[in-house]
């Protein structure tokens, strides 16, 4: 097991897009990286003025301070892979 530094926060966890006709129109930012990665269908990522196409097995690393959101763009529910590397105060 890795011995981490105590101020790091790993946070990985599953999300799951259903499938919507709604435009992104609200983005997220937080301090710290995030890893996303697509598992299962296909996902529209915004980040800042970029969007950006995703399918399953496709993955991005960002810089989470920079506004983003990810968004179901296909005709299944999409399931994807988020890891947020942070500080603790």
């Amino acid at each position: 097991m890795t011995q981490l530094k105590p101020k790091h926060l790993i946070n990985p966890f599953i999300v799951k897009y259903p499938v919507t006709q709604k435009k992104v129109t609200h983005l997220f930012d937080h301090p710290g990286e995030e890893f996303f990665m697509v598992l299962k269908g296909e996902v529209e990522f915004v980040y800042g003025t970029e969007t950006i196409i995703l399918n399953a097995g496709d993955a991005i690393h960002l810089d989470a301070s920079v506004p983003h959101r990810g968004q179901n763009i296909g005709n299944e529910e999409s399931e994807c892979l988020v890891i947020v590397v942070g500080e603790t105060g």
